[in-house]
């Protein structure tokens, strides 16, 4: 895959889907060597979660990946949107490796990667390194829960964009 020029984006007041692809999937790629990203979604949707206060994988086909590990370590990118409810009792959100809430960076088992108060709207932007890993194909997924019944979590494109903008959610996952 050749490398773009990158855009310049004041030219394109919103970028769309194929956009962000080429301007940053495709150029990723090229700067990667040709190693592939594992994963890579642009998701313009909306997940929500309602009442569960068990952690509960939020998609298991998009927000979710394998990769065949080499060198021991992966990168995951999460940027999206996240909003809860004013029901007074937030929530939380998980990385998880091979089916445990990853540790270390930030990460834990009971914070997970961020405790969301109630009555929030943010952007969410955040890189994790994972490292130690074996050389063996490992699945990375996101996780969440509700502090209590009664609150409502949406990830994800929703009727209040921040700033005016309904941003695409983004999940990469590659080994460095």
């Amino acid at each position: 895959m050749p490398w773009t020029t990158p855009a310049n984006w004041s030219s394109i007041p919103v970028p769309g889907v194929s956009d962000m692809n080429t301007q940053v999937r495709d150029n990723l790629n090229f700067l990667l060597n040709g190693k592939a990203l594992a994963g890579s979604s642009f998701l313009n949707q909306v997940w929500s979660l309602t009442s569960t206060t068990t952690l509960t994988q939020i998609d298991g086909t998009n927000l979710t990946t394998t990769v065949n590990v080499t060198t021991g370590r992966l990168i995951v990118e999460l940027d999206t949107q996240i909003q809860t409810s004013n029901n007074g009792s937030g929530g939380t959100l998980f990385l998880y490796l091979d089916g445990a809430a990853a540790t270390g960076q930030g990460m834990d088992t009971t914070h997970g990667i961020a405790d969301l108060p109630v009555n929030t709207q943010l952007q969410f932007a955040r890189q994790f390194i994972l490292t130690g890993l074996s050389a063996a194909s490992h699945t990375v997924s996101l996780y969440w829960k509700v502090g209590a019944a009664g609150e409502t979590i949406y990830l994800g494109n929703w009727s209040s964009p921040i700033g005016g903008l309904y941003l695409p959610t983004v999940w990469r996952v590659y080994e460095p």
